[in-house]
């Protein structure tokens, strides 16, 4: 038991680090904010739908978001934010949020332009991100790998 006491410290540290590795991409705004500031900037807004009991939201966190690409792309063209849909309802049910993680592009304007539900892995997540670029969408790009 011992032992276990002496590395506490050093597995909460470890924690924290990867948890802040993880949100460094992601802003603290209200949704409002979120759309007012993608729109002054010209940038996507990107919501991340989760709750805290959900396995892929925290592998997301874990192994998503952390990703290099993912994160710098997160940070030069989207406003990202994250929102628990146990605590943010209303804004949930707007958005008819009804698996987990529920990840939503938006326009600038606010308008939603492509959604993913589930664990997507940095590349995947990366080809959305560039469809999105382009002006499409997960369904578009769908339709021309199935082509």
């Amino acid at each position: 038991m011992n032992t276990f006491k002496k590395f506490l410290p050093v597995f909460v540290l470890l924690f924290v680090a990867v948890e802040a590795k993880a949100d460094g991409a992601f802003q603290s705004l209200s949704f409002a904010d979120a759309v007012a500031k993608a729109k002054k900037e010209n940038k996507f807004v990107f919501v991340d739908f989760f709750t805290t009991w959900c396995g892929p939201c925290k592998m997301m966190d874990r192994q998503t978001f952390p990703d290099a690409k993912v994160s710098t792309w997160l940070k030069k063209k989207a406003i990202a934010v994250k929102y628990d849909a146990e605590r943010e309802v209303a804004l949930a049910e707007r958005f008819n949020v009804q698996f987990y993680p529920t990840l939503i592009f938006l326009k600038p304007d606010g308008t939603e332009f492509d959604r993913i539900s589930g664990f997507v892995p940095p590349d995947e997540f990366m080809k959305v991100a560039r469809g999105l670029e382009k002006g499409e969408s997960s369904l578009d790009r769908m339709r021309k790998e199935v082509a």
